[in-house]
């Protein structure tokens, strides 16, 4: 019970985040689009600015609805569920079509470091074994 409660207060609060930042794309400043691939520091360097500098900081890492699109299909065909792309369809509707001015933040990482990353933050979504933080190799072993 108490990790449905923890799972819906995280949704609340992801849906807020989407709401405020789609809020801050209607204002009179320019928005600042975080624009990166994953698993390269774009969370935290979101979140030291919304501290320093408040709304108008979107970060995404997919906006061309055919790019979304791919990335989706990709997911679904694995039977997974996409992380979220709104925020990227929202930017490509509300900014580049309408050739609305934004400032453009893109961050790089070192490839197969970032690579390394991101096979370990997704191998329980991918791995059918059942791997946590308390995973030994003993228990893979057992498998």
């Amino acid at each position: 019970m108490k990790k449905l409660i923890e799972k819906g207060a995280f949704q609340i609060v992801a849906r807020l985040r989407r709401l405020s930042e789609r809020i801050a794309l209607v204002g009179d400043r320019e928005p600042c689009l975080i624009y990166t691939m994953g698993k390269v520091g774009s969370t935290s360097l979101y979140l030291s600015l919304k501290k320093q500098v408040g709304g108008k900081i979107i970060p995404t890492h997919r906006i061309h609805p055919k790019t979304i699109q791919a990335y989706e299909d990709h997911y679904l065909q694995l039977g997974k569920e996409p992380y979220r792309s709104d925020m990227g369809a929202f930017i490509y509707k509300h900014c580049i079509q309408k050739q609305n001015r934004f400032k453009v933040i893109s961050l790089v990482r070192e490839p197969i470091e970032r690579n390394i990353s991101d096979f370990f933050q997704d191998l329980p979504a991918f791995h059918p074994l059942p791997i946590n933080s308390t995973t030994t190799i003993n228990d893979l072993k057992k498998s």
